[in-house]
């Protein structure tokens, strides 16, 4: 139960302009920021306790976004975790709670359905996600979420969400999507 079951299955995203968009749906939903980076290929380099390249990819899409507190002003979160200890790691190298004090967090409440800010409210990856895909499948449940169609799960209000996915040796490579329904 520690790590993601292997699953099949496949997801596509249509990607265009807001016009277009705006053609096809009155509720579009819209990139507000995006960013990846990649951590070194050599696991001796690299500090397996945080992850810098999460970091800097969180911080660019937030920048891109306009988003200078991302706690206070996502409504909602996807993270691709597909090992149990990134249910900790993550949050905290996406600065959404402080280094250290995720377990704290998550035990509060505060990234549980009908919390502050719902983390995984799909279940996430360790629910089963077709393979290579976890971010895709991610960025799916925040469309569904922001366009209010998510059903029992639907986080009330949604309007801004984090979608996050990586890939490589011990997630060498990050991407981190801010989704908008404003």
């Amino acid at each position: 139960l520690d790590i993601y079951p292997q699953s099949d299955g496949a997801i596509a995203m249509i990607v265009t302009t807001e016009d277009r968009a705006r053609e096809l749906t009155d509720r579009p939903v819209c990139i507000a920021g995006v960013a990846n980076c990649y951590n070194s290929f050599y696991l001796g380099d690299r500090n397996l306790s945080d992850d810098a390249a999460l970091r800097e990819a969180g911080a660019r899409a937030f920048k891109m976004a306009g988003i200078k507190k991302p706690a206070d002003e996502l409504d909602l979160v996807e993270l691709a975790a597909q090992y149990s200890y990134q249910e900790l790691l993550w949050p905290e190298c996406l600065g959404l709670v402080a280094d250290g004090k995720a377990g704290g967090w998550i035990e509060s409440g505060a990234t549980h359905f009908g919390g502050r800010l719902p983390i995984n409210v799909s279940g996430g990856m360790l629910a089963g996600n077709p393979l290579l895909l976890g971010g895709l499948a991610r960025a799916a449940e925040c469309f569904l979420q922001l366009r209010g169609e998510a059903g029992e799960r639907q986080v009330e209000g949604a309007e801004l969400a984090l979608c996050q996915g990586s890939t490589g040796p011990a997630s060498q490579h990050h991407c981190v999507m801010i989704l908008s329904a404003k």
